[in-house]
Order: structure tokens, then C-alpha cells, then sequence
């Protein structure tokens, strides 16, 4: 419905920007990728200095599994910005989906951290939050599960709705054995995005008795993530 919608006020009006979003962003929720990437491409040909657009496009062609892709598009958006804290931090969880962990980790290291006061507090924050996933990520990595659940669990109460670390401590569970657990996170992630294509996955195979096992390294990642740095969703 909201597709035809959008669709609908283009229809009356090619140039309005918002129905072009309002269309990518239903297309991308319903997994229609290439729907959503034409539409930001199209706010680009007109407003190539389009950040929402630009970030837009970076993040599908992730979802995608292109990470050359979308790692192009990040690179764009920090020509723009060195110091866009959204660009740095979504561009290492795409390296590391892409199972280039140094690169990753220096990825989450950018912007430098300042001290949290004056204008640079928000960048600050920012880069606060980015080194609480990275050290969670590098525990996964090395298969040091219970590290992880310790630092994912410092992230989630400065940003509980953080779908990416909430999909990470469900599978640091599984490989505990804590199936329990796991169930109860998998199902929390799904309800707040229904969509979440990962962990419905996780939850149907091999029954959740058995746990979702995974490799360890950033193969466990690979192909997810979506949204923004306080709403992540991935499919």
C-alpha cells in the first residue's frame, strides 16, 4: 500500500524528492534492493551532493552483498565528510562482512576520539559507541564469546535499539549453548523489525535446541545489516 502511495505522488510529481525516499526505503524493507538503488540513483542524478541519498544507495547495495559497492559509496561519502561518524562505523561492519577484519577495526577507529565537551561532543559520542562495537566484533571474531556479550551489553544500554549488536549477542548465546537465551533474543530483534531476514533464519534452522552454530570471524556476518546507527535492521 505505502508503495502504490509513493509511486502514486511521483506519478503527479517525478521532481519530489520524499516520495523517492519514501519509495526506497518501503522497496528496501521489503527487500526489493535494486528498486530501492534506482530510486536513490535517480535523487542523485538530480542532487549528486545528497547525503541521505548517497548513504541510502551504500547501504542497499550492502544488503545487496556487493560490498565493493557499497564500500565505493561510503568512500564517496567520507570525501565529503572525513569525519561523518554514520559513514565510518557502517563502513566497518560492511569489511567486515566482507571478512577484511584490520580494515574493519581501523574503520571503527575513525574519527579520532576529542574530549566530550564543547562542539566536538557529539563526534565523540559517536566514536565512543563505535569503539564499544568494535571491541564487541573483534571478541566475535576470536571466538571469545563471553567478552562479547559483555561489551555488546555496554553498547545496547547507551543504544538499546541497536539491531546489528542485538543480532551479534543472540549468536555469541547460540555458541554458549545458552539456546534459551538466544530464542528470547532472536524473537526481541523480531519484534522490533519483522523484517529481519538473519534471525528468522537462525530461529527455523535446525530448530533452536540445536543453536544456530556459526563460524567464527566476520563470516559471521555476511551479507547483513541495515538501517541507521539507532535503528539497525538486517536482511
Amino acid at each position: 500500500e505505502s508503495l502504490e502511495a509513493y509511486q502514486a505522488a511521483l506519478d503527479r510529481n517525478p521532481d519530489l524528492v520524499a516520495a523517492r525516499f519514501g519509495l526506497a526505503e518501503a522497496a528496501a524493507a521489503l527487500g526489493a534492493h535494486a528498486a530501492a538503488a534506482d530510486q536513490y540513483r535517480a535523487v542523485l542524478a538530480e542532487h549528486p551532493d545528497n547525503h541521505k541519498a548517497r548513504l541510502g544507495l551504500a547501504r542497499v547495495a550492502s544488503w545487496r552483498q556487493d560490498h565493493a559497492a557499497s564500500l565505493a559509496e561510503y568512500d564517496r561519502l567520507l570525501q565529503a565528510d572525513p569525519r561523518d561518524p554514520v559513514a565510518w562505523r557502517e563502513r566497518a561492519r560492511v569489511l567486515g562482512w566482507a571478512q577484511e577484519f584490520a580494515a574493519a577495526q581501523a574503520s571503527y577507529a575513525h574519527p579520532a576520539e576529542r574530549p566530550p565537551d564543547g562542539p566536538e561532543a557529539p563526534v565523540w559520542a559517536a566514536s565512543r559507541k563505535a569503539e564499544l562495537e568494535a571491541v564487541g566484533k573483534a571478541a566475535l571474531w576470536h571466538g571469545r564469546y563471553a567478552t562479547a556479550l559483555e561489551w555488546g551489553g555496554r553498547l545496547l544500554a547507551l543504544e538499546p535499539c541497536n539491531l546489528e549488536v542485538r543480532f551479534d549477542q543472540a549468536q555469541a548465546l547460540s555458541q554458549l549453548g545458552l539456546w534459551g537465551a538466544a530464542e528470547r533474543a532472536y524473537r526481541d530483534l523480531l519484534a522490533l523489525d519483522p523484517y529481519h531476514r538473519q534471525a528468522a533464519v537462525a530461529l527455523e534452522r535446525a530448530g533452536i535446541e540445536q543453536g544456530p552454530r556459526v563460524e567464527t570471524g566476520y563470516e559471521l556476518f555476511a551479507g547483513l545489516g541495515r538501517g541507521t546507527l539507532g535503528d539497525l535492521r538486517q536482511h
